[in-house]
């Protein structure tokens, strides 16, 4: 009993490590927009990308950010015209990473917009972890 706790208060530390590292590379309007997205509800997974979207910026666009929130998969990046997309795991249950290209791929997903991430290999091992369980 006393090695189950250890271990799973190992991989709680892990999972607070890798949150905090990342939402320490967060901007401040990207961290505004996930504590709205939030609203109360734990972040489990969050992933920095290298996919970016128009957000209303004449100089640049928006970095997309991948979180796992209430349940499901939400994209979101900050900017004037805030680009979010919510979607259910139950849409994404054939979801890869290509390691030719670099991205994790969304599928079968026919509505969703943001069909490929770019990303590190681990950060989408870690947002596969989330979306196929």
């Amino acid at each position: 009993m006393r090695a189950l706790l250890q271990q799973s208060l190992a991989i709680a530390g892990k999972l607070l490590k890798t949150l905090t590292t990342a939402w320490s590379g967060l901007s401040k309007p990207e961290q505004r927009l996930l504590n709205e997205l939030a609203a109360g509800r734990p972040v489990a997974a969050l992933v920095l990308t290298g996919t970016t979207v128009d957000v209303g910026s004449w100089f640049k666009k928006g970095r997309v950010v991948g979180v796992w929130v209430g349940g499901e998969w939400t994209m979101f990046a900050a900017g004037q015209r805030p680009f979010v997309e919510k979607v259910s795991p139950r849409l994404l249950a054939a979801s890869v990473y290509n390691h030719i290209i670099g991205k994790l791929v969304l599928a079968p997903a026919p509505e969703v917009r943001l069909r490929q991430l770019r990303m590190s290999p681990l950060d989408a091992v870690r947002a596969l972890r989330w979306i196929l369980n």
